[in-house]
């Protein structure tokens, strides 16, 4: 990595480093005094303690109401055997396969929706296969299936 730094012009980021501080700053020392020309962004909760380290503390991002977000809460078995919320199963159907079972990879579809202008009814409706008219005026109650709490209309609808 510095050999091929070391005579670019180059912004690096380094993210969420209060997990590994004392590896990353090693990482950042190095790169900091063998490249030059570098300039190091670097996130973290914690200080470096490198020099030269400047620190602009920024607050958290506030937490969304909890059920603002909660599509599908079930053991974590069942949730990976059989997830119900389409949702849940177009992310789980978009990992890519590590085992080269030869199962097929399928990215998930559409847009992600604007979370300062969400769309009415499920928020999920402009990427849902299964969305209907209730699902674009009516937001899913998160309701207990099969062990499972889903907000979904389709699922409780029965139309998967």
């Amino acid at each position: 990595m510095l050999r091929y730094l070391r005579p670019r012009e180059a912004l690096v980021v380094l993210d969420n480093c209060e997990h590994l501080a004392p590896a990353c700053a090693l990482l950042a020392h190095r790169l900091l005094t063998g490249c030059p020309r570098l300039l190091l962004l670097v996130t973290s909760r914690e200080p470096l303690g490198i020099g030269g380290e400047a620190q602009f503390p920024v607050p958290p991002l506030p937490t969304p109401p909890t059920d603002a977000a909660m599509v599908e809460l079930a053991d974590k078995a069942q949730l990976f055997a059989r997830p119900r919320h389409p949702y849940t199963r177009m992310l789980l159907d978009a990992i890519p396969d590590i085992h080269m079972s030869g199962r097929s990879r399928t990215p998930v579809q559409g847009e992600v929706p604007n979370p300062l202008n969400p769309p009415t009814g499920c928020s999920f409706h402009p990427r849902c296969p299964h969305a209907n008219a209730r699902c674009k005026q009516e937001r899913p109650a998160l309701l207990r299936f099969g062990g499972a709490l889903i907000a979904c209309h389709a699922v409780e609808e029965g139309r998967i």
